[in-house]
């Protein structure tokens, strides 16, 4: 790789880490520190997600996009399973999921700080590696469009 596409490599890491570890990380677990674990979990209907099913997508779509598709690892990626899940004695608390969406985000960055220029495909669908970054990145930005209808959270 050349020094113009290093330089542009480093910035695209840069940037990548300055969002999702300074910015949306950190709205994120604002916002689920606000709720208590009924809210958290709660659907508004049965078409509806609830706050945590939001968590554990965008850990699992973070694993699919990053760290499989950019990084090359396994990706066990179970995505029916992250909008099924509901409450019970074995579900996650929030800082649990929290703390599960951190460490992937971490693990994310190192992975885009290691070689996010370097690779030729990200994914199966043959997507390049930037498409990733921003297929993973486009969930975090604004939260509030995940909110059904702009109804508060019931609870």
């Amino acid at each position: 790789m050349n020094s113009e596409a290093n330089d542009l490599a480093r910035g695209v890491a840069l940037e990548f880490r300055r969002r999702v570890l300074e910015a949306y990380v950190p709205r994120i677990r604002y916002c689920v520190s606000l709720l208590s674990e009924e809210q958290l979990w709660h659907k508004p209907g049965s078409h509806n997600n609830s706050v945590a099913n939001l968590l554990l997508h965008l850990a699992g779509n973070t694993r699919q996009w990053i760290l499989a598709g950019v990084g090359g690892q396994d990706d066990g990626r179970d995505r029916d399973a992250e909008f099924a899940a509901v409450s019970d004695t074995e579900s996650l608390s929030g800082e649990e999921m929290m703390s599960q969406l951190m460490a992937t985000v971490e693990e994310a960055v190192g992975v885009v700080a290691l070689g996010e220029g370097q690779r030729q495909h990200a994914h199966a669908d043959q997507v390049a590696p930037v498409d990733a970054l921003e297929r993973s990145s486009d969930h975090r930005p604004n939260p509030e469009q995940q909110r059904p209808f702009g109804r508060p959270i019931a609870g």
